[in-house]
């Protein structure tokens, strides 16, 4: 098994990352995450950086994860410096939970996981 962190979901490929087990949460398709990343919605420029973790083996995506970075509050609905400050100067991170739907990997009975009960 091979981790890396990509910075481009274009770099990987769509039938890959689609056929890994997302629970039908249409905002981890490659083809919307494309769509983010086409229309500038994320990016240096704005300040959301992706990374998508993913975990490969020699069939392909065994698992993956997409992360962004924030790196200023500019651009924001909401401008909240002093949540900011607050964070800076006291070192901590606020996290959103967003359950296992962040986690994407081989659905059961995908046809590498068969072939490897096989042998």
């Amino acid at each position: 098994m091979r981790s890396r962190v990509i910075e481009r979901i274009r770099d990987l490929p769509a039938s890959e990352w689609n056929a890994l087990d997302h629970r039908g949460y249409p905002f981890l398709r490659h083809e919307f995450l494309t769509a983010l990343e086409d229309s500038g919605c994320i990016g240096f420029e704005t300040g959301w950086r992706a990374h998508f973790i993913v975990l490969e083996d020699d069939a392909g995506i065994a698992a993956a994860a997409p992360a962004w970075l924030k790196d200023h509050s500019y651009g924001e609905f909401v401008f909240d410096f002093a949540w900011a400050r607050l964070m800076h100067d006291t070192a901590c991170a606020i996290t959103r939970n967003y359950s296992s739907q962040r986690l994407s990997h081989r659905p059961p009975g995908h046809a590498c996981c068969i072939a490897r009960t096989r042998r």
